[in-house]
């Protein structure tokens, strides 16, 4: 609440103050009353409280002198009101006229005289000691009619002299009071921010102090105040803290973060300038506990867990002594350190999605989502929808209130765009637009929503036979792999598969609570001669099959050919693999029905998974 007061001069004013008042629409938190006080009573000033104040003359500097942190606002003397006051004394006496004043500005006296043909002297006084000290020095100078305030008037009664009272007219009031509401409306909206501001900064976890120039504290916050354990106000900060790089950071001007142990405590510190009118007129200090960042970094990717948009995989995870994957597996650490789209070109289980998380887990973006989607296994509206969402009521068996897309869930992170060669080229042209825009538009819906997304996609290598035929457009295919990738099949890293067997045979010992057996060199040989088409997810499949199923202390070629870990689980030969990835849709469905199998056979009989099959042939099957 804003209080504001009127201090009314003489009673014949009431009524005009509050005829004006009535005609203003206050607010509820603004309130207004009136107190008659004239000259400068130190015990009635002292009794007031109020935000703003409006009093006039002698009155309004006294007040403002006993309430400095309240807004005093003087009643003006209009020029109306001068000169009326001036006339009346004329009509009423033919002698010099004595003014009495609060400032020497008021008026040039000795040309008022000649304008009105009377010998005027004027003195100026500001308290009720000098008006009755005025009086008398005019007195003594032959003015016979004194012209002043009210306090004056008082006096000039007392003494028997002849006075006019420089009354206040409407126009005074009325721009004094408009002026006394707009203030205590401004008063109020500062209060509120201000109430806004040290409520953030009390609950605030953070230890906040705020420095002049000169290092002294300005303003602080209860969490540093208990901290330091002293009220920090006008405290030089560097006689309770000993941490110089705060005070090398001021002496330079820039902002700055650093970590220190302070008491015993581990704090990440950020130094920042204030600035006013392009000058610095002070530093911001800012403790904040590592312990507390790290708490909410967990909580942050807690949930982004749950929800399922997060990259689990760093490049630490990758194990190899290849020449070729450590050089694949630089140049992913060096893009993932720019911002441009990524495209992982490779066969099926050699490592796609492992490259494209850790990717994003080594780039600016880690602590932003990680989205992920298989293009292969959604049809087109299915896709359409998943990636860029609806509004509500955009189709039959829409969600009521529409859904998000995923290119909006991965705002500010990454979205992985897995089997991207099988998407259709309908949405090619609008995925096309969102990565030039960046802004998508929802199904149904007429709003643009900006993204910022980083896009990584993953293929086969029969991308290339795609755009070469038409059914992947050429300028998306760049678009997508400004930066590109291709992951090295396991038949080219020989010398990493028995690294990896093993390594990935213990994990499942582990898993299972088996008790790990050594391998023999005839076993070594065979799994490094082994073709491996399924890459490092075949050979995971084969190393957890082993751990479950081997009993004997040593594992040679026998017990591998016996459990049949690395029996071909396709059912075919490697030249079946490459001729189906090369025939069309129409020509794979033929396939598929002279091969008189199922779908799930199919599909594991050329290396495709049964959503893929299911897609390519699914046109066939429906006609």
């Amino acid at each position: 609440m804003t209080n504001v007061l009127f201090i009314v001069p003489y009673e014949e004013l009431f009524p005009l103050f509050y005829s004006e008042v009535n005609k203003i629409k206050i607010d509820n938190n603004i309130s207004v009353d009136f107190q008659h006080i004239y000259g400068t009573d130190i015990n009635k000033l002292k009794s007031i409280n109020a935000d703003v104040i409006v009093s006039r003359g002698i009155t309004a500097l006294a007040t403002s002198k006993y309430h400095s942190n309240s807004l005093v606002i003087p009643i003006p003397m209009s020029p109306n009101d001068f000169t009326e006051a001036i006339y009346i004394a004329c009509e009423n006496s033919d002698g010099k006229i004595g003014l009495l004043s609060g400032s020497e500005t008021l008026c040039n006296p000795q040309h008022i005289g000649k304008l009105v043909y009377r010998e005027i002297e004027m003195y100026v006084a500001n308290t009720q000691e000098e008006v009755r000290k005025g009086i008398s020095v005019l007195a003594d100078k032959g003015c016979e009619i004194f012209v002043g305030g009210l306090t004056m008037c008082r006096i000039c009664e007392e003494l028997g002299y002849k006075h006019v009272h420089i009354t206040s007219g409407e126009d005074a009031v009325n721009g004094v009071i408009n002026q006394a509401i707009s203030a205590a409306k401004s008063l109020e909206q500062a209060k509120i921010r201000v109430g806004l501001l040290s409520n953030l900064l009390s609950n605030n976890k953070d230890i906040i102090v705020a420095l002049n120039t000169k290092g002294k504290v300005i303003v602080s916050n209860d969490k540093a105040d208990t901290f330091f354990e002293t009220k920090l106000e006008n405290i030089s900060f560097e006689s309770i803290c000993n941490i110089k790089e705060i005070f090398t950071a001021m002496s330079t001007g820039i902002t700055s973060e650093f970590v220190r142990e302070f008491k015993n405590q581990l704090f990440f510190i950020k130094v920042s300038p204030m600035v006013k009118n392009l000058n610095k007129v002070g530093y911001f200090v800012r403790f904040h506990k590592v312990e507390d960042i790290l708490n909410e970094e967990s909580k942050v990717r807690k949930e982004l867990t749950r929800k399922g948009l997060i990259a689990k995989y760093t490049f630490k995870e990758f194990l190899t002594k290849d020449d070729n994957m450590i050089l694949t597996l630089n140049k992913a650490k060096r893009y993932s350190l720019v911002d441009g789209a990524v495209l992982l070109i490779g066969e099926t289980g050699t490592g796609k999605e492992l490259i494209a998380q850790s990717i994003h887990n080594a780039s600016p973006r880690k602590y932003k989502p990680f989205v992920a989607i298989n293009c292969a296994t959604l049809t087109k509206q299915l896709l359409d929808s998943e990636l860029f969402g609806y509004d509500k009521g955009s189709f039959t068996g829409a969600k009521k209130d529409g859904k998000i897309g995923l290119f909006e869930l991965a705002h500010g992170g990454t979205i992985f765009l897995d089997e991207i060669g099988e998407i259709p080229i309908s949405l090619q042209a609008k995925l096309l637009r969102v990565l030039q825009e960046k802004e998508i538009r929802r199904i149904g819906g007429d709003e643009v929503i900006p993204v910022d997304v980083r896009v990584i996609s993953a293929t086969n290598p029969t991308i290339y036979e795609k755009v070469k035929n038409g059914s992947f457009r050429l300028d998306l295919f760049y678009r997508l792999g400004l930066f590109s990738i291709k992951t090295i099949p396991l038949k080219k890293r020989i010398g990493d598969i028995e690294l990896l067997f093993k390594h990935m045979y213990e994990d499942s010992c582990i898993k299972y609570g088996k008790t790990k057996s050594e391998f023999s060199s005839d076993a070594i040989t065979l799994l490094k001669t082994y073709n491996w088409p399924g890459n490092v997810r075949e050979l995971k499949n084969s190393a957890e099959r082993l751990a479950l199923l081997n009993s004997s202390k040593v594992i040679t070629k026998a017990q591998i050919e016996l459990f049949e870990i690395i029996e071909p689980i396709f059912s075919y030969c490697q030249n079946d693999i490459d001729l189906c990835k090369n025939l069309s849709n129409e020509e794979l469905y033929k396939k598929f029905k002279k091969s008189n199998k199922s779908k799930s056979e199919f599909a594991k009989s050329i290396g495709l998974s049964r959503s893929t099959l299911w897609r390519r042939i699914s046109e066939f099957e429906q006609t």
